[in-house]
């Protein structure tokens, strides 16, 4: 594919950032994996849920890594 420029990479960066939060949110009201997959994302990071890696997958990645400290 294309390589990406600067407006591509704060993009990315702001996704990061953005589920990131979210999925603290949602961890914090107490909720488990199964309830924050259900649950997705917001349609604004649905396209980044279209390439190497499913929302699901992404979800589920941010969740380990936060309830298992890392």
């Amino acid at each position: 594919g294309p390589l990406s420029d600067i407006k591509d990479l704060k993009a990315f960066h702001e996704m990061l950032v953005e589920t990131t939060k979210i999925i603290n949110q949602r961890m914090a009201a107490g909720k488990n994996l199964r309830q924050i997959q259900d649950q997705g994302l917001p349609k604004k990071w649905a396209m980044w849920g279209n390439g190497l890696l499913k929302t699901s997958q992404r979800i589920e990645i941010l969740y380990k890594s936060f309830s298992e400290g890392g």
